[in-house]
């Protein structure tokens, strides 16, 4: 640098090539500070090291050490894999072509799921009275007939403590809606409203209900300031519309509004005009947040029908069997009172560090 800044012309070689020509410039480096010829390095001459030993053909290493370059031996290694390859190939058997599977549809319940209504309390208590009175394993066991009063009661807790309170009725007529029709069937639609329209109205039926009570009372009888955080779940479906999955589309609607990670498992058709931070389509955003949902269910013992059929309903959904209480109650019957086990089934609704108190001690409502 310091040869640069002092020098305003580049500078020469100091020795003429036409007349140096002996000096083996090609072998000298340049002194950049005054422009001569450095001394010639000298560097041993290297030899290839022989390797004692036969030197016949590639089998030897001496011959190998002689003749065989980096090129050669990488060729020779893929080569090697190649014929490799080839060799694996060959012993693969084909197999046929994947048939693309559809993915399966959720069945299909037929129903209309809603919040209850004050109009829906005769057609539960009737429900109630029918399923209290059952012979085999009842699932409700009460002292007297319940009344409409009596489910207002229920309702009502229901709705001062946020817990959803639902109904499964039967679906609508199809044919009402305008986009199930085809296209060039304008009048004919129109001949169709007018025929129901002289039709006596039928009203919805009540095919069951389901809704979560507090999971244990407080000593005072009240809810349990400590239990604010788990429910215990009720589905009764009406007896004679059994087997038919709308015990599946109530308990299906329980846990999408408790469990934030619940995925609608059975198909129908959810009405709901007031969520009321109960029925959010997002279970975190309701007021009320839930870490576990109970379900209580009574059988005659281990080989009771009512036993196994409870199993495979509350296993669809990930309920876990927790513990077996044998001779736990026993029905009201007089002399014809039985007694029948309890057995208890529990659902992780979400890890406990996604719950917070916003409200201590208003059971975070």
């Amino acid at each position: 640098m310091t040869w640069l800044l002092q020098t305003s012309n580049p500078p020469a070689t100091a020795h003429s090539l036409a007349s140096q020509s002996a000096i083996s410039h090609y072998n000298k480096d340049i002194d950049t500070e005054t422009g001569a010829f450095l001394p010639e390095l000298r560097y041993p001459d290297t030899f290839k090291t022989l390797h004692e030993g036969p030197s016949r053909d590639h089998r030897d290493i001496a011959w190998r050490q002689a003749n065989m370059t980096v090129e050669l031996q990488i060729t020779r290694e893929i080569r090697s894999r190649e014929m490799l390859a080839t060799k694996i190939r060959s012993q693969i058997q084909p197999q046929a072509q994947a048939i693309p599977v559809e993915p399966a549809t959720a069945p299909n319940a037929e129903c209309i799921v809603r919040p209850a209504t004050p109009e829906d309390f005769e057609a539960i208590a009737a429900i109630i009275n029918m399923e209290s009175r059952a012979k085999d394993s009842p699932q409700i066991i009460e002292w007297r007939d319940v009344t409409a009063a009596s489910v207002q009661k229920i309702y009502d807790s229901c709705r001062d403590n946020l817990q959803p309170f639902v109904v499964a009725t039967t679906a609508e007529d199809p044919l009402i809606d305008r986009s199930n029709w085809p296209e060039n069937a304008t009048k004919a639609y129109q001949s169709y409203l007018a025929f129901r329209s002289t039709q006596a109205k039928v009203p919805q039926e009540i095919l069951g209900f389901a809704f979560v009570v507090e999971a244990r009372q407080g000593l005072l009888g009240g809810p349990c300031p400590g239990a604010r955080h788990t429910g215990q779940a009720k589905v009764i479906v009406h007896p004679d519309h059994r087997g038919k999955l709308y015990g599946s589309a109530l308990l299906d609607r329980i846990l999408l509004c408790t469990s934030p990670f619940h995925r609608r498992a059975i198909e129908y058709e959810w009405q709901c005009q007031d969520t009321s931070k109960v029925y959010e389509s997002i279970a975190c955003q309701n007021r009320r947040k839930y870490a576990w949902i109970f379900v209580e269910t009574f059988c005659a013992g281990t080989d009771d029908p009512a036993l196994k059929l409870a199993t495979k309903f509350l296993q669809k959904f990930e309920f876990q069997k927790m513990c077996h209480l044998p001779s736990a109650v026993k029905t009201d019957r007089y002399y014809e009172s039985q007694w029948l086990d309890l057995v208890l089934w529990a659902r992780e609704s979400q890890p406990l560090s996604n719950i917070e108190d916003l409200f201590p001690g208003a059971h975070n409502l």
